[in-house]
């Protein structure tokens, strides 16, 4: 008796398997019952959440959290908030956005961090422009805990409640040898990687963040060694104009970091991303270390926005650079995944073709 493959549309004889595509041959009266499931419509794919998707929900979510629990607070304490009690919800609140980051990922902890920082930043300025200035050291302190709660939180997600396991590929028949089965394998192995997380390149994020840092502590050194080296070719217009010159080489170099950071790996605004948040804290160590540094790109800065600078310490004026490092080396990262992507997969960058002789 013949039986008839639905997806090759043709009818077969002694097997039970297509000899075509490898699929199950039905029976006459096998394919009025089988008819809705041959003619209708594929599901839609499951929607990929992605790291920044994530980490704007988790900051909706821990900000949205924080001003409910402050009502509630004020509910109860109608004299006030006492400050002790404001932190408390403070860290409550980023500690529930983490744990919501973090659920149905594979690794938590990075989006968590994020939601952190972010949170920290924007309740930061908060206090500061509400307050007309910066009195108290607690907000800033208190920030710097908000990612390491989250960070922490955003891991217990994932392990709670983790990412959708990924079942193996089922073996194609022994009678599938050639195109159409290997074709269509190799397709799917191909978009299950396109739609798999990128793994953070950790050691591209350390050399792009350094090389970001040297643009804002080595730019006179750079701009000096271009006067130099160009045998009066370029001309920098001498120590006067040593803090415009320094901005737009810091500049340039910054993006460069960024792009270091983010070229071939196939996510490169995460990766700047990560190399700006490492160059901001490299700098404000060295401010710390060197007491009131003189960067030239630093006051060159703020002649460009025509905003007053006072030192690398004031809320205002740390907030200006650390916000200007952070867009810059994004970018780059951004810019470097673009013109530099992953132009092989995996397994054929790992594959070693064997030498005909």
């Amino acid at each position: 008796m013949q039986l008839f493959c639905p997806d090759c549309q043709a009818a077969f004889s002694a097997a039970q398997l297509c000899p075509k595509c490898g699929g199950r041959l039905l029976a006459p009266q096998e394919s009025f019952v089988n008819s809705d499931v041959v003619t209708g419509v594929s599901l839609p794919d499951p929607v990929q959440t992605t790291f920044l998707g994530r980490v704007f929900l988790g900051t909706i979510a821990a900000l949205g959290l924080f001003l409910a629990f402050r009502e509630l607070g004020a509910a109860f304490k109608p004299h006030g908030i006492d400050v002790l009690t404001l932190c408390l919800l403070r860290f409550l609140a980023v500690a529930a956005g983490g744990l919501f980051t973090g659920a149905g990922r594979t690794n938590g902890a990075q989006p968590g961090f994020a939601v952190g920082l972010f949170v920290g930043l924007l309740l930061t300025v908060n206090d500061v422009v509400l307050s007309g200035g910066l009195e108290n050291w607690w907000p800033i302190g208190l920030a710097v805990g908000f990612p390491l709660i989250a960070g922490t939180t955003g891991w217990i997600g994932s392990r709670v409640w983790p990412a959708p396991v990924e079942l193996p590929n089922v073996a194609s028949p022994a009678g599938v040898t050639a195109s159409r089965a290997s074709t269509l394998t190799r397709l799917s192995e191909d978009d299950n990687r396109k739609k798999g997380e990128r793994p953070t390149v950790w050691v591209r994020v350390l050399i792009g963040g350094l090389v970001a840092f040297a643009a804002v502590v080595a730019s006179e050194q750079m701009r000096t060694f271009l006067t130099k080296a160009s045998v009066g070719f370029f001309q920098t217009g001498g120590a006067s104009r040593a803090a415009a010159v320094g901005a737009q080489i810091a500049a340039m170099v910054l993006v460069i970091g960024g792009m270091i950071a983010g070229a071939n790996t196939g996510a490169g605004l995460r990766h700047g991303f990560y190399a700006s948040l490492l160059t901001t804290l490299n700098l404000a160590v060295a401010a710390f270390a060197r007491g009131t540094p003189d960067y030239p790109p630093i006051r060159g800065l703020f002649l460009y926005l025509d905003l007053p600078f006072e030192s690398m310490f004031h809320p205002q004026s740390a907030s200006v650079i650390a916000a200007v490092l952070i867009a810059l080396v994004t970018a780059g990262g951004w810019l470097g995944g673009q013109l530099f992507p992953i132009l092989a997969p995996e397994w054929m960058r790992n594959r070693k073709l064997s030498q005909q002789s």
